[in-house]
């Protein structure tokens, strides 16, 4: 048991499990952890759509009718609370909604 202390105790092997540890946990703090249920993240957006005003979703509208997708995603964020990915999702939503997929 000595020998294996001795072992591990020695600086390159140190440095070497510094290394991975290091690693593993640049490479889990990048993914964010674990993924969020789709089942939840679905019902996320359709709550916050729904929270949506008539003013916000000409807003809306108008920005993709005007080719803005950029815009109807910042808008949606502002008046959703929603993030980046799920306000695309539910302006993605929106256009397939209203079959203008061959215009945005």
């Amino acid at each position: 048991m000595d020998v294996y202390f001795e072992t591990i105790a020695q600086t390159p092997v140190l440095i070497t499990l510094a290394a991975v540890a290091l690693v593993a946990y640049w490479f889990g703090k990048a993914s964010g952890g674990p993924a969020p249920d789709r089942a939840q993240e679905q019902a996320d957006i359709a709550r916050a759509t729904r929270s949506l005003t008539a003013n916000q979703k000409m807003q809306i509208d108008a920005a993709i009718d005007a080719r803005r997708k950029i815009e109807a995603i910042r808008i949606m964020r502002g008046a959703t609370g929603l993030g980046l990915k799920q306000s695309k999702e539910a302006v993605d939503a929106r256009i397939r909604e209203r079959d203008l997929t061959d215009k945005a």
